[in-house]
C-alpha cells in the first residue's frame, strides 16, 4: 500500500506501509506526476502479479 501527502500547492511526498504497519517514506518530493512515477518505480517488484 502506498500513499501520497500533500504539501502544498502541487507538492506531494510518498510512503508505503511496511511489512511492520509504519508509513516509510520514499525519496523526495514533487508533483503528483513525479511522485506517482517514484512510487511506480521503487514498488514495481512488489506489484508485479505472482507468476506461480
Amino acid at each position: 500500500m502506498a500513499r501520497l501527502t500533500e504539501l502544498g500547492r502541487n507538492r506531494y511526498s510518498a510512503a508505503f506501509r511496511s511489512h511492520t504497519g509504519r508509513w516509510e517514506p520514499l525519496p523526495g518530493t514533487g508533483s503528483l506526476d513525479e511522485m506517482t512515477e517514484v512510487i511506480v518505480t521503487l514498488l514495481q517488484p512488489y506489484l508485479q502479479p505472482d507468476n506461480y
